[in-house]
């Protein structure tokens, strides 16, 4: 296998959902429940994949408040920030994306680095990646790369296309009361600081991210060609939604209840609450086969809490307009996406931003390379 990846595989994978789309559909879950010291635990669930489940046993602390709960070291003090989560997702999912890339045109690589960012000023927007790719490679593989991370990395995608995304909340006993959000545009808070994370590629589809401390391993199941090491990058990402959500709610262990005013940093007036977060994905976008949706879709949250609460939709909604995370979701901004080859800088020759076709696999705008909606994967050629 070149570079660790089962190229095999995903050919085979990609006939195979062709032929019968229903084994290509897959639906991600994680469960968010508040921790100690501004801490949100949360653990993915099985993953539905065409007709059956995937295991997925793996927890992650997510820090919602700069407090660090010394007396419970196992929750995390170097625990990543919601943000910081969300890019390692993006970060990680484009080394994979460009590690597959390299893998299909036969070009090994020694190393793979990813910058992911958000909050900056420039043309991106404020959210980017950049990639440096390491080996013998020649700025033909590396623009094709480039390419197959703006075409086909998920979370990429799902960043820079119109996500709904849709908010349930329910009190104990009670019926549940429902907020759909749509594309927010401009409206939507960006993030108020520059947040970053360093991604380093391990092989096959894993990698490490770090940021401030916190670590943070990515990877897929074996039924997506991974080694079943870690959370996989979608779920980073529901993760990240689960955890800014439930600080939003100021939801606490323990006695349930927080101190304080409702800053949306894990300290409010809210008793403990249980968040399931999902969504759906078409591996066939992922693959490319045909004109299919390459990001994540039908982006659920449900929030349960106890009777006694009875603001915590207000709150909840209140999260709504101002989420930085979800603001990711909502604004669907394409990320800058640059690379780089030993270092040295590869121009693809095309605007910043553009070289990314819209949902339905029509060519975006400034996109000279047309998709032709029938043979567009990568690993069918």
């Amino acid at each position: 296998m070149c570079n660790g990846v089962d190229v095999t595989g995903m050919r085979e994978l990609a006939v195979a959902s062709r032929q019968a789309s229903w084994e290509a559909q897959a639906e991600l879950n994680v469960l968010g429940t508040p921790a100690a010291g501004g801490r949100e635990r949360v653990r993915t669930l099985p993953m539905r994949l065409g007709p059956g489940r995937v295991a997925r046993p793996f927890a992650l602390t997510v820090a919602t408040a700069p407090t660090r709960p010394a007396a419970a070291p196992d929750l995390g003090a170097d625990a990543p920030s919601p943000m910081a989560a969300a890019l390692a997702a993006l970060g990680g999912c484009a080394a994979a994306t460009a590690a597959t890339s390299l893998a299909v045109q036969g070009a090994y690589a020694t190393g793979i680095s990813v910058r992911a960012f958000a909050g900056r000023p420039g043309p991106s927007l404020g959210a980017g990646l950049e990639l440096d790719l390491r080996g013998d490679l020649d700025a033909g593989q590396a623009r094709l790369a480039l390419e197959h991370v703006r075409r086909f990395s998920v979370i990429r995608r799902t960043l820079a296309e119109p996500a709904e995304v849709r908010v349930i909340g329910t009190w104990t006993g009670d019926e549940p009361r429902s907020v759909t959000l749509g594309p927010s545009g401009a409206a939507q808070d960006r993030p108020a600081t520059a947040h970053e994370v360093r991604v380093e590629w391990e092989g096959g589809l894993r990698s490490i991210a770090t940021s401030a401390g916190s670590r943070m391993e990515i990877d897929q199941p074996k039924q997506l060609f991974g080694a079943d090491s870690a959370p996989n990058p979608q779920e980073y990402l529901l993760a990240a939604l689960a955890a800014e959500a439930l600080a939003a709610l100021g939801g606490r262990s323990g006695s349930g209840a927080g101190t304080g005013t409702d800053t949306g940093t894990g300290t409010g007036t809210g008793t403990a609450a249980e968040l399931h977060v999902s969504a759906r994905l078409d591996l066939r976008g992922w693959l490319g086969v045909g004109p299919r949706p390459v990001g994540l879709r039908n982006i659920l949250l449900q929030c349960l809490w106890p009777p006694e609460d009875r603001d915590g939709l207000d709150r909840l909604v209140h999260w709504t307009g101002h989420g930085a995370v979800l603001g990711l979701l909502r604004r669907a901004e394409r990320p800058h996406t640059s690379v780089t080859v030993n270092g040295l800088p590869i121009s693809d020759g095309l605007p910043v931003g553009d070289g990314l076709p819209v949902g339905d696999g029509t060519p975006a705008a400034g996109d000279p390379r047309p998709i032709d909606g029938s043979d567009t994967s990568p690993y069918l050629q």
